[in-house]
């Protein structure tokens, strides 16, 4: 399963839908207090770098299992508005002026080395992306030219199913550094979720810069694999009117073959794909796998290959190919459960799968709190609503903003309310 399934762009146009850490310190204080008192104060300042919605249990939904976007009758979340005074007892002008000054305060006493020892993106992997986005906001606010820090935010908003500031941030990132082809491939990504939620005209205009994003990632890369795979689901989603074409996909596999072979294999079974014809695409997947020397991400491209022709005995082959192979640090045990979960089959071996995976060193496509969601998910799909909401609930622990959660509790809360009139 590749990494730039995360966009989605079948939703924009129609097609069918295929898819602890150590701290060090020099002071006497405790790490973790100066970062709470961080926190504490960037949450109730009142000059906010960016709009961060507070935590309530009400929730909204994401779609990384393939699942198009949803509106609900959802209470509005408050949030901590610019130049507001409302979050705080403190008056607005006396509250801007303690966080202007302690803030900086509290950073002479840290080490340079402890914005790189905490790391924001291994906080959110491991199930803080609420204390994640807390320290990124600490961190913009005391250097607002911290492209980095943006661009994390971008990544951590993005992974919560928030289009809306994974844009506002990704934005930043690139215009103080436009010359980084990651950050232009975030942006286009970023742009691709806040189009999936929009409606159909502002949809369009946004696709315009996804293309333009990620056509800028790989000009500025040549050897950005990810922004590359992320132009391919560009080229084969989008219709020509938008810049989409299955020739211009096969010309960057063309490109790809001296640089990454695998992945030019991939491409060409995408492109077969489109054209129906099944047979070749098989056998790209194949090939992909052969060049690859049997990698289980190879493996998992065959096997969702299979679960789209609803080939469920070769789906699930594939997969145990894959779960043989080094795993470590990848979302292969995620990505395994949730091909089990669509195609509807081995869905308690999609249970042990997603155990193993939140003990393991996780991935960013598919960090703890996403876990819990699709566990939630096959628990519902089993007719375990208790164990169901359980994990909503821990999704929403880990991540108070990640959506598909907060649609998922909700469902379920209605339904139980319906159940007992």
């Amino acid at each position: 399963m590749q990494r730039s399934d995360l966009l989605r762009l079948d939703t924009i146009f129609g097609a069918p839908k295929l898819h602890q850490t150590k701290l060090t310190h020099r002071s006497s204080v405790a790490p973790e207090i100066y970062l709470k008192l961080l926190n504490l104060l960037v949450l109730i300042g009142t000059e906010t770098t960016l709009n961060y919605t507070t935590p309530e249990p009400i929730f909204r939904a994401r779609n990384r299992l393939g699942k198009a976007p949803k509106s609900g009758d959802l209470r509005p979340v408050p949030r901590i508005e610019k130049g507001s005074s409302s979050n705080s007892c403190w008056p607005g002008f006396l509250m801007k002026k303690v966080t202007c000054v302690l803030i900086p305060l509290l950073l002479l006493g840290l080490s340079p080395s402890l914005w790189a020892s905490v790391d924001p993106l291994q906080l959110m992997i491991s199930g803080r992306a609420d204390q994640a986005v807390q320290q990124l906001l600490a961190r913009v606010q005391v250097d607002p030219k911290d492209g980095n820090a943006y661009n994390l935010l971008s990544r951590v908003f993005f992974a919560e199913e928030d289009g809306d500031r994974a844009a506002e941030a990704g934005e930043k990132a690139v215009a103080l550094n436009g010359g980084s082809s990651e950050f232009h491939d975030w942006l286009g990504r970023a742009y691709g979720l806040k189009a999936d939620h929009s409606g159909t005209r502002a949809a369009y205009s946004l696709a315009k810069k996804v293309r333009a994003e990620f056509e800028r990632a790989v000009a500025l890369d040549k050897s950005n694999i990810q922004a590359a795979k992320d132009l391919v689901e560009y080229y084969l989603d989008a219709p020509g009117f938008l810049g989409g074409g299955k020739d211009k996909a096969a010309q960057v596999a063309d490109q790809l073959v001296a640089i990454d072979l695998p992945v030019a294999h991939w491409i060409r079974a995408r492109v077969a794909q489109k054209n129906k014809d099944f047979g070749a695409a098989e056998n790209e997947y194949k090939a992909e796998i052969a060049a690859s020397k049997q990698k289980a991400e190879a493996w998992l491209d065959l096997a969702t290959f299979y679960q789209q022709q609803k080939q469920t005995d070769k789906m699930d082959d594939a997969v145990q190919h894959a779960l043989r192979e080094n795993v470590a640090g990848t979302s292969t045990l995620f990505d395994a459960a949730n091909l089990y979960y669509r195609a509807g089959v081995n869905l308690p071996h999609a249970l042990e799968l997603l155990h193993r995976y939140l003990d393991s060193n996780m991935a960013e496509d598919a960090p703890g709190f996403q876990a819990h969601y699709l566990l939630g998910e096959i628990d519902q799909k089993q007719s375990d609503v208790k164990a169901a909401a359980n994990e909503f609930r821990a999704a929403l622990a880990e991540a108070s903003q990640y959506t598909d959660a907060r649609d998922a509790l909700n469902k379920l809360t209605a339904s139980q309310v319906a159940s007992r009139q």
